[in-house]
């Protein structure tokens, strides 16, 4: 009688840990929320929310998508007056440089490995400018 006694608290235990593991699944299945302070009033902040706004076009297709504009909208709200224009501009200095640096290697555009070369270059290399 004694073994049917320790055999059913056994299961009891059993049963407890299980209900207590099923919770614990429950609250991790939960999605987190967070509470953070509004911070729109802040400087900046109009445009984070416009920046926000656009990127949110973007990804519901009532904009087209584009990576440059999306980085641009990025970065916009911590540098002011950054146009966009002259966001475009210095991305194609950049573009024109790899270009003129692929051809003093006697390389082109067209060869895919000397492109991430020569950008793996710009990016972490100092890369020595002589005007000609």
């Amino acid at each position: 009688m004694q073994e049917v006694e320790q055999h059913e608290q056994r299961r009891l235990q059993q049963l407890q840990l299980l209900a207590e593991a099923d919770e614990d699944i429950r609250r991790m299945n939960q999605p987190v929320q967070y509470e953070l302070p509004d911070q729109s009033q802040q400087e900046g902040g109009e445009l984070f929310k416009q920046s926000f706004a656009e990127l949110s076009d973007m990804l519901d297709g009532k904009q087209g998508l584009s990576l440059k504009r999306a980085v641009y909208l990025s970065e916009k709200p911590y540098y002011k007056d950054l146009d966009y224009e002259w966001f475009c501009y210095l991305i194609q200095k950049e573009v024109d440089f790899v270009k003129i640096t692929l051809a003093t290697e006697n390389q082109t555009t067209d060869n895919e490995d000397a492109v991430k070369w020569m950008l793996y270059r710009l990016f972490s290399d100092t890369v020595q400018v002589e005007n000609e």
